[in-house]
């Protein structure tokens, strides 16, 4: 398992938690406070301990389309337009105001990947986007619109990004870019 202790930063949260559950580990924490359990269990193999998968935790799951119907985000996707104004909406919602940090890591190119797929009258949009601490952790981010480009549903990988109504900068960089 050596070998897969340098993949762990590019698992999602799920994939984690589920490997930390069957090592019988703490599964509470930060992406980056799972990726370093798992390797410390790593190192220290698994401390003496069984493997036995335990179910106890209750998890939000993001309901999304078959990941095979994604598609690449460019000019011409068929995706509605996301305006600054519903942006700014989106934010304002929970109390936040804009401070810049969308742009400034779209700018700085930490948006990996993005992808859409369209499933009823929903768009989601799967985002990859690189942590800004530590840019070996991916988080995954995903965004569920209606067909007028406004905001359903967001979720991160990050410690703040819980969904369904994650606003944190990762979920604001996807959606900054969808403006572009």
């Amino acid at each position: 398992m050596q070998g897969a202790a340098r993949a762990y930063g590019s698992m999602t949260i799920a994939l984690l938690k589920e490997e930390l559950r069957r090592r019988n580990a703490k599964t509470s924490g930060r992406k980056k406070e799972l990726v370093e359990r798992l390797e410390c269990y790593d190192r220290n193999f698994n401390f003496g301990q069984g493997c036995d998968l335990e179910e106890s935790e209750e998890v939000y799951t993001f309901s999304m389309p078959n990941l095979s119907t994604y598609k690449d985000v460019n000019r011409d996707s068929q995706i509605p337009h996301v305006t600054n104004d519903t942006l700014k909406a989106f934010i304002q919602q929970f109390g936040k105001s804009e401070d810049g940090k969308p742009e400034a890591m779209y700018r700085d190119r930490f948006l990996l990947s993005l992808r859409h797929s369209s499933e009823g009258d929903h768009i989601y949009i799967a985002a990859r986007v690189a942590a800004e601490m530590k840019k070996t952790l991916v988080y995954k981010v995903d965004v569920k619109l209606d067909k007028y480009g406004v905001v359903q549903e967001t979720q991160c990988e990050c410690s703040v990004g819980i969904g369904p109504n994650a606003h944190c900068k990762h979920v604001g960089l996807a959606l900054f870019a969808l403006t572009k």
